[in-house]
């Protein structure tokens, strides 16, 4: 990759490391196949667990909850290789760190931060984000999808344009 500005100077070695790494493998696992999935309409097989392997779930979580404790520029970098490869590599783990991850390592319980992160970070467990929704976009304000709990059920209504990382 051309690096006109030389920002690659401020890298730790760490981070060449992470940068160069995932490349690597971006360019090994996942470009020679992509497009053959792509113009199938199938999804990339084992992607979940692959990206799980490669540390691509939970780098800026705290290693005392599965994660790596890596910094932002590191995830960044993470982030940049992945959607060379393809968006949804990019997609799938930015919303499982970002949006899932991130939200119970800030706001969840020690309970819940013990039960899922760990699940999360080997890709046991996927989470999803759902935000679009056909009349407005992605305007929380103006959201009408909502849940009801009923005892042991969630009962879900209205329709959303697309959620990342669901089946």
């Amino acid at each position: 990759m051309t690096d006109y500005y030389n920002i690659s100077s401020n890298f730790s070695e760490d981070q060449k490391l992470i940068q160069s790494s995932i490349r690597a493998w971006v360019d090994k696992s996942i470009k020679p196949e992509i497009g053959r999935f792509y113009q199938r309409g199938e999804p990339f097989p084992n992607l979940a667990s692959q990206l799980a392997e490669i540390g691509a779930f939970g780098l800026i979580i705290p290693q005392e909850h599965g994660g790596f404790g890596l910094d932002y520029m590191s995830y960044g970098l993470l982030m940049q290789e992945l959607e060379r490869g393809d968006t949804s590599l990019r997609v799938m783990s930015s919303i499982q760190t970002s949006l899932v991850m991130y939200a119970i390592d800030q706001f969840g319980s020690e309970e819940q931060k013990t039960k899922y992160l760990p699940k999360l970070a080997t890709g046991e467990l996927l989470g999803a984000f759902g935000l679009t929704e056909p009349d407005f976009g992605s305007n929380t304000a103006s959201m009408h999808c909502h849940y009801v709990e009923d005892g042991d059920h969630i009962s879900i209504s209205g329709s959303k344009m697309w959620i990342g990382n669901s089946s």
